[in-house]
């Protein structure tokens, strides 16, 4: 994966050229910094996580699972410390990975482990 950021000054342009003067003070009044990933093909850098495959789990954490209902499925991994300096303002973590996961009814274990796709996405400037 790879990391997008469009400047509040691109956002304060485009809204101040499209939008009523009141409406764009209102819209940009609610803006808030913001992270985008786009496929490492289409940035620069360094890859900042990916899109299925096997997660890195650490090795004390148990496989997640939505209490009766049954394990979850995993949708991508972030590495925070390959993150720009905003991500401290958006309330996360300087380091270590974020693990996203979802319940989708499906049992994994009974599933193909090359069924996995393993997409890599990078920052992208």
């Amino acid at each position: 994966m790879m990391l997008g950021m469009t400047s509040q000054i691109d956002l304060a342009a485009a809204a101040l050229e499209h939008l009523p003067a009141d409406v764009a003070d209102t819209w940009l009044s609610l803006l808030r910094p913001g992270i985008r990933l786009v496929p490492a093909d289409d940035g620069d850098g360094p890859p900042v996580g990916y899109l299925g495959g096997e997660p890195e789990l650490p090795g004390d954490l148990a496989w997640p699972a939505w209490e009766g209902h049954g394990p979850l499925s995993f949708i991508a991994s972030v590495d925070c410390a390959a993150l720009p300096g905003v991500a401290t303002e958006l309330g996360l973590p300087v380091d270590g990975r974020l693990l996203f996961f979802y319940f989708d009814g499906l049992d994994i274990r009974r599933r193909d482990p090359l069924d996995g796709v393993l997409n890599e996405y990078k920052h992208a400037a």
